[in-house]
């Protein structure tokens, strides 16, 4: 595995979206900085409500606070969500894996990247040879 920053993986994942023609929407979530989750009174909650639009996914800085609220605020909208461990981070390992296990035992799904690229790469419309 080489190392790639969360900024290139966020272009990875969504150029492969958009490849497949996947319903998608970017929200910066440094906009929301001061707020325990991206839906709290911010557009993020609109961009999201976005005709076609079914999951979130989640990542960002602190999995036990910002991650996790936006995760919950997602999942109890009734979005499919997905946090993403490896585009999450806290200040020890311990915190972070405890924060993405709360969130894998009640408030959606907890992935690596790679497994929603593979998904996506395997939903991806092939060419007719």
């Amino acid at each position: 595995m080489r190392f790639a920053s969360k900024i290139a993986l966020a272009e990875r994942m969504l150029a492969r979206a958009f490849d497949a023609d996947t319903p998608a929407r970017w929200v910066v979530a440094d906009s929301f900085h001061g707020r325990s989750g991206a839906f709290h009174r911010h557009s993020a909650g609109d961009a999201a409500a976005q005709p076609g639009i079914r999951t979130v996914i989640v990542g960002g800085l602190t999995t036990d606070v910002c991650v996790s609220s936006t995760a919950r605020d997602a999942f109890q909208r009734d979005f499919n969500t997905i946090t993403l461990a490896d585009c999450a981070a806290e200040q020890t390992l311990a915190r972070h894996e405890s924060g993405l296990a709360t969130l894998a035992s009640v408030f959606g799904l907890v992935c690596n990247s790679s497994d929603v690229l593979g998904v996506w790469d395997a939903q991806r419309p092939r060419s007719a040879v």
